[in-house]
């Protein structure tokens, strides 16, 4: 899985990510201070899954009508430090393919897929 790591999360989600053997791009690596509407453009490019804590993302798609490949959000307060990391680990291995295509949101316990033109699927985690 190609995933496009948020500047908000940081080494201990991306060393995760690539032990389940994902190719994981980090923004801090990448171009830092890169806006949101940047990261939605080069996410789409290289085909990667966004993953962050941005809420500002689903604005940028529902709103402003913004492309995405697909994109991943941990909501804050939902998992902290180490366990966040564990969080967005257990998603991907679970859910990964799933996740391309569509505006998922991880909040307390629940991932919230949502895909164009289909009912919203919660799954527990």
């Amino acid at each position: 899985m190609r995933i496009l790591l948020d500047e908000c999360l940081g080494a201990p989600t991306r060393a995760a990510l690539v032990e389940l053997g994902a190719d994981v791009q980090w923004i801090g690596d990448v171009c830092p201070g890169m806006s949101d509407p940047e990261v939605l453009a080069l996410s789409v490019s290289d085909r990667r899954l966004i993953i962050t804590t941005d809420l500002h993302f689903g604005r940028l798609v529902f709103e402003g009508g913004q492309p995405y490949w697909g994109v991943l959000v941990v909501r804050e307060g939902s998992a902290i430090g180490a366990e966040k990391s564990a969080v967005v680990s257990r998603i991907v291995a679970a859910e990964g393919d799933e996740l391309i295509g569509a505006f998922s949101t991880y909040i307390r316990g629940v991932l919230r897929i949502r895909r164009p033109g289909l009912p919203r699927r919660d799954v527990e985690m």
